[in-house]
């Protein structure tokens, strides 16, 4: 079995890229951790196997994309938070839109058959889409 994760990722040419790739690396060296591409996990642990091979996956993906509404993300102000979690470590917290509420309801729709009622279910322990600073 094989995890992955659906990322959301800044355009390599809109200048938040450079920016957040910058203060990524400059925390990375900081801590002495790997730095990252920029990105935002929409949706974490799906299960690649036997049972749901990786084309059943990109085709899920495809189906709830072909659905969705563009969106950005802003990061929210004084929403930079800390965990004592190694995918969590120091992060941005991200401000929640409809469309971005949207989408990880879709994916939760998809992946795990959780109904829209049930609400959104981000990754502890912060329970909320956010853009990691650092891992470790």
């Amino acid at each position: 079995v094989v995890k992955v994760s659906i990322w959301v990722e800044p355009p390599q040419d809109h200048p938040t890229y450079e920016q957040i790739k910058n203060l990524i690396h400059d925390v990375s060296a900081a801590y002495s951790a790997e730095p990252f591409e920029p990105h935002a996990t929409v949706l974490g642990g799906i299960s690649i196997d036997d049972s749901c091979p990786l084309e059943t996956v990109k085709k899920k993906l495809q189906e709830v994309a072909a659905g969705l509404s563009p969106f950005e993300l802003r990061t929210q102000d004084r929403g930079l938070s800390f965990f004592d979690t190694w995918n969590q470590n120091v992060l941005l917290l991200v401000e929640e839109s409809a469309e971005l509420l949207d989408a990880h309801l879709a994916l939760l729709a998809a992946f795990r058959g959780q109904a829209a009622e049930d609400g959104p279910a981000f990754a502890p322990p912060s329970k909320r889409l956010h853009v990691s600073l650092l891992y470790g």
